[in-house]
């Protein structure tokens, strides 16, 4: 399991996958936040962050929608280190941009401060509301 400390999300397909071969998208749902870890990596050199993310397009009936509507709940990325305590926000990728049918790709620079033999990274939603 790539996913660890998971709230109000689970893995499944339900609102599609980047590659038909997949199954493995991370699904939200529910109120309140909402977030996964990613277990620890050696970025000692730096590197990337890169992941596909979709929010629930807006549609005309959301009761009927399998995968609700994104109407607010910026995703927010942190990153912590072996030597820090608490989480460091580097990124917001907010709802507006990725509310669509189909996945976008993320790509964020591990900042230089963040470069560690380990490293997690964490993302949330952090006031989301259905």
């Amino acid at each position: 399991e790539k996913w660890f400390n998971v709230v109000n999300g689970e893995i499944n397909d339900l609102c599609g996958t980047v590659s038909s071969k997949s199954k493995n998208s991370l699904v939200f749902s529910g109120f309140g936040a909402r977030g996964a870890e990613i277990k620890e990596i050696s970025a000692i050199y730096g590197g990337q962050l890169q992941f596909w993310l979709k929010m629930g397009e807006k549609v005309e009936n959301p009761d009927l929608a399998i995968c609700k509507p994104a109407y607010g709940g910026n995703v927010h990325v942190y990153y912590r280190t072996n030597d820090l305590e608490s989480w460091t926000q580097f990124a917001v990728l907010e709802t507006w941009n990725y509310d669509s049918t189909a996945f976008r790709y993320v790509q964020l620079e591990i900042p230089l401060n963040a470069r560690s033999s380990s490293i997690s990274f964490k993302i949330q939603q952090e006031h989301f509301k259905d």
